[in-house]
Order: C-alpha cells, then structure tokens, then sequence
C-alpha cells in the first residue's frame, strides 16, 4: 500500500507485551462473582451446629443447584477429582444415573465415604487413599478468608476469557472513536472462519482484525497460529485477485497481549509475521493511524 503505515519491529512488539493487563471493569465484575461462589460453598455456623461430621456434609451437599459446586469444592479438599469420584459412585450405585441432588440416601453414602474413605472396602484402597479431608473441613468451610483464594482460582479460565473481551473490545471503542463500521462473524475470504472485527463488514472487508489474550500457555496456541496463518494467506491470495481489478487490498491486522504468549514465543513470532500489523494493548494507539489510512475511501 502506498504511503502505508510500518509494521511494528517483532523485538518493539514484544517488548510492548505485558504479563498480566489492568481492566478495572473486568477486576470488578470477577471480584464480585468470586463473592457469590463463596456466598455458594461457605458453611454456615448454622450447618454446622457440633453435628456428627457425616451429617454436617450430606445437609451441605444438599443444595440444590449448587449441590454439584459444593461437591466438587469438596472433592478438590480432599484431594480427588469430580471424574474420581464418579468412578466411585458407579461402583456404590451400579446402573444407577449419576446424581446426588435429589437422592439423599446416596447423598449421605457419598459424603460418609469423603468423610471416612476406609468404611466402603468395596473400594480399591489405592482409590480410597486417593480422599482424605483435612482434620479440620468444616473449620474450613466457615472461614472466608481461606474461601477467597479457592474461588478465584475457580475462576481462572472464565477471567482469562473476559481479558480477552476486554482486549477485543479496546479495538472496537478505538473503530468507534475513528468513525469507522464493524461487524464480527464468518468472513467469506478466509474461507468463512469467524473474525473478531471486519471493517466496514464481514462482505467485503477492507481490514480484518484478530484479538487474543493469553493469560496461560497452551498447546491450542499453536493452533492457532497455524489457522490464522493460513487466513492471511487466504487475504493474500483475495489481494491479488483485486489488484487484477485495480481494486484496494484488504490487510490482516492480529492483536496480541498476555503472559501465555511470551512464554510461546514461536508461536507468537509467527503470529507476528503472519499478518499486515500486529499490535499489543501498549501499542494499540498506532491501529488509528492504520483505519485513517485504509478506511479513509
């Protein structure tokens, strides 16, 4: 493109990077789920009452909705997993549906078995060993400050999905601000994969804009890579289909910020390379440059 704007240098790039981004909106909102789930497993004083153990836990997994929450709080406190403990119910209940909720003879059975795992001999003892509640569970159960890091850890994954949205939506206020139109969905030129932003529309698009945050490494990371290197690709061939008509190219712009990226750093340096322009959130400033100098027909 003529008189078009420079592509960030890769080592500028990742320098602009960051660990960890700063959305208040999105400390907020996870802060006040972080309150419900505690507000959902917390033991009452009242619960508890200096009842027998295996009478506290069956009345706690008796809870509704959230009888499955609080089982698998749980089962993570004592050390086994939801899959684990599925095993043992099939063994406990043979052919029986699995569920808890609404039966409360296998309630009790399951929450006698997480209380003390040697009275079911039915069960492997390498399995059963597997389980051990700490002395002091129900102790626990009442104190929130021990609660509030166990939900947001519980709350990793759907935090780094709402980094991410927010990074998303930092490109689009930047649309916004310049006037210019958008729309996200499946874009024909790249053989209808979705885009997260088409400018002006998903029909013809003069630019297509990909935003991703990593806040942990994966393996889908080089997935993901590979696919969007391929929709570039895709743009290319689009661009010299329209150069034969004269018309204007569109350009494939990638988004990029997180810890998860900078510890995959082939997979981000082909990011990188696999686009038009690649910004970070520190950079995101120069995607202006970028609409006034290809939106401006």
């Amino acid at each position: 493109m003529s008189g078009a704007p420079d592509k960030i240098p890769y080592a500028e790039f990742t320098a602009s990077m960051r660990v960890f981004l700063d959305f208040p909106q999105v400390e907020d909102s996870m802060r006040a789920e972080a309150r419900e789930i505690i507000g959902k497993i917390m033991l009452s004083r009242a619960q508890n009452g200096g009842r027998p153990p295996v009478d506290v836990l069956s009345d706690y997994l008796d809870a509704g909705a959230d009888a499955e929450k609080r089982l698998k709080f749980i089962i993570g406190l004592a050390g086994g997993s939801l899959e684990k403990i599925k095993r043992v119910y099939a063994a406990l209940f043979p052919n029986m549906p699995w569920g808890i909720r609404h039966d409360g003879q296998k309630r009790r059975r399951i929450a006698t078995f997480l209380v003390n795992p040697q009275m079911e001999p039915g069960i492997p003892r390498f399995i059963r060993e597997s389980f051990c509640l700490p002395a002091n569970w129900i102790k626990l159960l009442q104190d929130e400050e021990y609660l509030h890091p166990i939900a947001h850890n519980i709350l990793q994954s759907k935090y780094a999905v709402r980094m991410g949205d927010a990074l998303e939506e930092c490109v689009r206020n930047i649309a916004a601000d310049c006037s210019c139109q958008w729309e996200k969905g499946a874009v024909t030129i790249v053989d209808n994969k979705e885009v997260d932003i088409a400018l002006p529309n998903l029909g013809e698009p003069r630019i297509l804009i990909m935003s991703s945050y990593q806040l942990t490494t994966s393996s889908s990371q080089s997935s993901k890579a590979n696919e969007q290197a391929k929709m570039y690709q895709d743009v290319q061939g689009y661009n010299r289909s329209r150069r034969r008509l004269g018309r204007t190219n569109a350009i494939f712009v990638n988004v990029i910020d997180g810890g998860g990226w900078l510890d995959r750093s082939r997979d981000l340096n082909r990011m990188w390379e696999e686009c038009d322009y690649c910004f970070s959130h520190a950079t995101l400033g120069g995607l202006r440059e970028i609409l006034a100098h290809c939106m401006k027909d």
